[in-house]
């Protein structure tokens, strides 16, 4: 008696196989609407498909013996499976829409969006995208505008940046005025600078830059010689020899030529013959370096006067 049965299942199992894949098919082809939505009359057609399923499977069966079959277990668990996924699909379908889909859905909100109102006093005229123009801005008297660009029309300056607002202000001016320990710090540390670097170029504009009045420009020349002549270091003295000379060369320089010259002969007068017991070799040194490097800067003419008669070029 089992095998009567077992065949009844089978072909139960074919019937609503062919019944769900009718379903399934159908479901694809009416589940989603061009808009990404599940329209109402797919949904009815899908609820009258699952009533004759239905009706289809407890229909009872009369077989040749006159009396009917009931549905078999494997068949209503079957049946509950394609209920389910059917069920899913169709839950599925009403999900959120494509992201290209959505991606346009976004751009159309965006453009419906209105634009925002400009700032107040943005709207006299319309610049370049991206930026605004104030409005009553007057062109600033002796204003040239770049090549190739017109002058702009109602352009005035920010407060306190108006014509005149501001004096000139002449650079040396508001330097301090000398001090002889500032500049003595600023000399030593100038002297250690040019040790280093050779730059005596360098050294001569920060002389100039301490504004050493004429009356005090002769002592420190002499100073200056003074401590290059005690260098120790041929290569550091011979620096701080052409530092000296330099002070009056260049235009403007840092220091007056007839006071370098009032220095370089208060040395020999006041420093040198005291300095020679310190330095025994400072008769050598002045001839071989100190000297080229005055007549370098100086005529013959004007600084042989200032030097001692042994030191005088003919």
């Amino acid at each position: 008696m089992q095998a009567p049965a077992t065949v009844n299942s089978l072909a139960e199992g074919q019937s609503f196989n062919h019944l769900a894949k009718g379903l399934q098919k159908f479901n694809h082809a009416n589940k989603v609407d061009d808009d990404g939505s599940t329209s109402a009359g797919s949904s009815d057609r899908e609820t009258d498909l699952s009533q004759q399923l239905k009706a289809k499977v407890f229909e009872p069966k009369v077989g040749g013996s006159g009396h009917s079959d009931k549905p078999s277990a494997a068949a209503l668990v079957y049946l509950m499976d394609v209920l389910s996924s059917a069920q899913e699909q169709t839950k599925s379908s009403k999900g959120r829409a494509p992201k290209a889909m959505r991606k346009v859905q976004r751009v159309q909100r965006q453009q419906k969006q209105p634009k925002p109102a400009p700032p107040p006093g943005f709207d006299c005229f319309s610049p370049p995208p991206g930026l605004q123009q104030t409005k009553n801005f007057a062109v600033p008297v002796g204003f040239t505008p770049p090549p190739g660009l017109p002058s702009p029309c109602g352009i005035s300056l920010p407060p306190g940046l108006e014509q005149g607002a501001t004096a000139f202000v002449n650079p040396s001016d508001s330097v301090a005025p000398y001090d002889p320990k500032v500049f003595h710090r600023e000399l030593v540390a100038i002297f250690r600078e040019l040790s280093q670097s050779t730059n005596v170029a360098a050294a001569v504009r920060r002389v100039r830059s301490q504004n050493v009045p004429r009356s005090h420009q002769a002592s420190e020349t002499t100073d200056i010689l003074t401590r290059a002549a005690e260098e120790c270091r041929g290569t550091h003295r011979r620096l701080f020899f052409a530092f000296a000379a330099g002070l009056a060369k260049g235009e403007p320089s840092a220091f007056e030529s007839s006071e370098v010259v009032s220095g370089v002969q208060a040395f020999f007068r006041d420093v040198f013959e005291d300095l020679c017991e310190e330095v025994p070799r400072l008769p050598n040194i002045v001839e071989a370096e100190l000297i080229p490097t005055l007549l370098a800067v100086f005529p013959a003419a004007i600084i042989n006067p200032s030097l001692p008669a042994r030191f005088r070029v003919a």
